[in-house]
């Protein structure tokens, strides 16, 4: 895990989900084989709401373990004392839908034209719903 390099892994996460910039944020990485492998990007962050949105990003699929995923919503749901988290993909990257799903995001809705020539499909995560959290 890759704490404290927010700059660095923003910038990977951006390169790879074509994001101009996510502002304010706060960033988790995983090296494998020496190398950034993976990451997060938690940004829009709303205390007020006890909202935050992430944006994740990989070049290895195999970036994410039980332990990762533990540490990866420790943060938002624990540490900044987040409610819910947000994330979107396109609707046409089937991939990254499948894998949002098998985190346990739920689809909420559409944004219309949210990338570009392609709609956007919202997921959310209420802290309730996250089984990655040690109880």
């Amino acid at each position: 895990m890759v704490l404290g390099r927010d700059k660095e892994i923003a910038r990977f996460v951006a390169e790879r989900t074509n994001t101009p910039d996510f502002g304010a944020c706060a960033a988790i990485g995983v090296i494998r084989r020496g190398k950034l492998a993976g990451g997060v990007v938690f940004h829009e962050f709303r205390p007020q709401y006890k909202s935050v949105m992430a944006s994740f990003a990989a070049d290895d699929p195999m970036w994410l373990s039980p332990s990762v995923l533990c540490s990866l919503f420790t943060y938002p749901f624990l540490q900044l004392g987040c409610m819910r988290i947000g994330t979107m993909a396109a609707r046409r990257n089937k991939r990254s839908r499948k894998v949002t799903v098998g985190l346990g995001f739920r689809m909420e809705g559409c944004v219309r034209r949210g990338f570009g020539n392609d709609d956007g499909i919202l997921y959310g995560m209420l802290r309730r719903e996250c089984r990655w959290l040690e109880t």
